[in-house]
């Protein structure tokens, strides 16, 4: 998708009763769209989607002008405004930090920064639907989503999965993939290392879902299932829209993939920190580094700003000498780098080193650079993303030294939370609690919706029973141990 113009356009207002409080009101409301609307397909340069989003805006205001209890309950308004490009993402930069400073579940991957580079790459073929909710002019919630097409493996376990192409990096082969489907989805996909939730909700969690649900019920025939994936439990975010959806026709499943991500409280710095992990941690851990001093010449040295590039080629190069690049190499989940997913980390790192929140993290032995941590920050929390080792190296060395820098480098600049990356057994180790999150299906009201909900549910039911009536959750293990 080009990036087009930078405005943002307001897609749907919606207003209290008191907006069509007379049928007089409703008719210069009406005449005032038909008449705007003409003139801006006439003589505006956008495209015509573009004016119709404007004239609704601007048919609006007239008839405020010319209506007393309508400007009255424009106060009280609710609206919906959509970003499609890369160019009217950053016109909603401003909106997107303010609800994302407000809210009370959020995480460092919720930045516009990393959802920009994210459509950059990975965007083609796909249509972006990124919503800012406001109201009464205030900016209360953002709506990253992506539509996409695909065939799948439906209705079997797509745990992983967040668009049809991820089931290519979890070898699901051809003749599996018979159903086609439309999805809508937060920008997320197996590459990009993320299954954190990407609603940011400010204020009134009940009107955000809502507005959400009404913009896509009104698209309903142009899409099958939304997956919302990565919903906080502790935030209700799966309730309210789980409410949204029946108060609006639309069915969601009761149950879905839950699964636990990885936290740490670094208040109280280090010692605090190996307190809380207990004293067979911090033996443990005292170990493995003196393990790694006594190999040879050992080095830490991190890469922010202006070197974030050069830390991050070289973190390129370390991943080359592991399993994960191996040709040939079997995997649950092929989680290699890519010429794609190099430029995206290069495009994140170079975005959020402007604020120096990027930072890779090298460690050699003997002047060889053998194992390397890629973390980002936002606010007063630090986010480990990745982190490679040589294989060849693996019997001599660990990645504690690594460990131990981030850490270390994150209390001196007063972070208080390191957030770790996926769900493996390695993240689970440096954690001192566990967050849950909740993937909700809301499917369309529309034939094809439909079909795939009964499907859906049907197998999502047999699971369950397999399981012992439980949600199915997340592996202990997600390719990036």
């Amino acid at each position: 998708m080009g990036e087009g113009s930078a405005r943002l356009f307001v897609h749907d207002t919606l207003q209290h009763s008191a907006l069509f409080a007379s049928a007089s009101t409703r008719r210069q409301w009406g005449a005032g769209i038909r008449s705007s609307f003409c003139s801006a397909l006439a003589g505006h340069p956008f495209r015509a989607s573009e004016a119709i989003h404007m004239t609704f805006s601007d048919a609006a205001s007239l008839a405020m002008a010319s209506s007393p209890a309508l400007a009255d309950s424009a106060a009280s308004s609710i609206t919906v405004g959509r970003f499609d490009s890369l160019a009217s993402l950053d016109a909603a930069a401003s909106s997107w930090d303010a609800v994302q400073d407000r809210c009370a579940h959020r995480h460092v991957l919720l930045d516009h920064r990393w959802v920009r580079a994210w459509w950059k790459n990975y965007g083609a073929g796909k249509e972006l639907h990124g919503l800012v909710i406001e109201k009464a002019g205030r900016p209360i919630g953002i709506m990253p989503a992506l539509r996409s097409r695909g065939w799948e493996a439906w209705p079997s376990r797509d745990g992983l999965v967040q668009l049809a192409e991820d089931q290519e990096k979890l070898g699901i082969p051809h003749w599996r993939r018979l159903v086609p489907i439309r999805r809508v989805t937060f920008p997320l996909n197996i590459p990009s290392h993320n299954a954190r939730s990407h609603a940011l909700i400010a204020d009134d969690p009940a009107t955000v879902c809502g507005a959400v649900l009404d913009y896509w019920k009104a698209r309903a025939r142009d899409w099958d299932v939304l997956v919302l994936e990565g919903l906080p439990a502790k935030s209700g975010q799966r309730e309210h829209f789980s409410a949204a959806a029946s108060a609006r026709g639309m069915r969601t499943l009761p149950y879905g993939r839950a699964r636990d991500m990885y936290t740490a409280d670094l208040t109280g710095g280090m010692d605090a920190y190996c307190a809380r992990r207990g004293a067979h941690f911090r033996k443990r851990f005292k170990g493995q580094i003196r393990a790694c001093e006594k190999a040879g010449a050992l080095e830490l040295r991190q890469y922010r700003k202006d070197e974030i590039v050069r830390g991050l080629d070289i973190m390129f190069e370390i991943e080359q000498a592991t399993w994960k690049a191996r040709p040939g190499e079997k995997t649950a989940v092929d989680m290699s780098l890519d010429s794609t997913l190099k430029q995206f980390f290069t495009d994140v790192g170079r975005a959020f080193a402007e604020k120096d929140e990027a930072v890779v993290h090298v460690m050699s032995l003997d002047g060889r650079p053998v194992g390397a941590l890629f973390g980002l920050s936002r606010g007063t929390t630090i986010l480990s993303l990745v982190v490679y080792l040589r294989d060849d190296m693996r019997e001599v060395i660990n990645n504690a030294p690594l460990w131990d820098s981030l850490l270390r480098d994150a209390m001196a600049r007063g972070m208080t939370e390191l957030d770790t990356h996926g769900v493996s057994s390695h993240a689970r180790k440096w954690a001192t609690n566990a967050d849950s999150y909740q993937r909700l299906y809301v499917f369309s009201p529309h034939l094809r919706g439909q079909a795939l909900w009964a499907s859906k549910s049907l197998a999502t039911m047999l699971a369950r029973r397999l399981a012992g009536g439980r949600d199915v959750t997340g592996s202990n293990t997600d390719g990036r141990d």
